[in-house]
């Protein structure tokens, strides 16, 4: 209702419409008004963005760095292993 009222010019408002107040809004006027409204200004949502972008470039350098170092160590335990079962085999055929 406070939409419709305020679409109404002032002196053909009907006079149910007092009954809704609003504050008439000005095309000049600065965004500042929706800090008093509990909004968020421009500079707070950047440097939550910039905060949020930051943040998971961190994450993500951290877990290639983990990735990468648990295939190092996998890629060892295996090229042991194959090492071990090479030695194991030449030794079998020396024996026999």
């Amino acid at each position: 209702m406070v939409a419709l009222c305020a679409g109404i010019a002032k002196d053909h408002r009907p006079q149910h419409c007092n009954e809704y107040p609003f504050k008439p809004s000005n095309p000049g006027d600065d965004d500042d008004d929706d800090d008093e409204q509990g909004g968020l200004s421009a500079w707070v949502i950047i440097l939550l963005v910039l905060f949020s972008l930051t943040t998971l470039i961190l994450i993500l350098y951290l877990y290639r760095r983990w990735i990468k170092r648990e295939m190092n160590n996998e890629m060892r335990m295996q090229v042991s292993s194959a090492v071990s079962q090479y030695i194991a085999l030449a030794e079998s055929r020396q024996e026999t």
